[in-house]
């Protein structure tokens, strides 16, 4: 007789995926997010205030972070199974995006040295990677309602500096 499997309900015990047990693939997730926040700060940190002569300091370490994110939900969920939600109709439009936008900040900052097109890319990977946790997250709608105004607040009160800066430097180089 063929054995069937039964599915899985949220109170089950997940299955070892990737070799690993859920509890060593948790922290590995916890420990991806944690880097991925890091690599964030450090973008927002150390690379925004000097995007305009650098804007790969600010594009690898904001990719990074994005990178950290994804891999921290494939080790999760288990690389397969991650792969194939990413590729889901309903979803595979924002992954695309989330990729394309990460690959597009490379782009942007390593190869073309575009300020704006950085910022462009930046931007879509923000909105990407917004929807990716939420998306991905039980239950983190909330929570991301909550982390989002915190981080638009925090962004806003790095970037007004750096804009009134921008302002007054190319008013007094065209003495405007």
């Amino acid at each position: 007789a063929q054995r069937q499997s039964q599915p899985q309900t949220p109170t089950a015990t997940p299955t070892p995926r990737a070799g690993m047990s859920y509890t060593q693939r948790f922290r590995a997730f916890v420990t991806m997010n944690l880097l991925g926040i890091m690599f964030l700060a450090m973008a927002f940190a150390v690379g925004l205030p000097v995007i305009v002569i650098r804007p790969a300091k600010f594009a690898i370490s904001f990719t990074a972070g994005s990178l950290m994110f994804m891999l921290g939900f494939a080790v999760l969920k288990g690389p397969w199974t991650h792969l194939k939600s990413m590729c889901k109709r309903e979803v595979a439009p924002f992954s695309a995006l989330y990729v394309g936008s990460m690959v597009g900040t490379l782009y942007a900052s390593l190869v073309a040295r575009s300020y704006v097109l950085v910022m462009l890319m930046s931007g879509a990977q923000l909105c990407a990677l917004a929807y990716y946790m939420v998306a991905g997250i039980p239950g983190g709608a909330r929570g991301m309602s909550i982390f989002m105004t915190a981080m638009r607040k925090t962004i806003g009160a790095i970037c007004y500096p750096v804009y009134i800066a921008c302002k007054a430097c190319v008013r007094s180089a065209t003495g405007l």
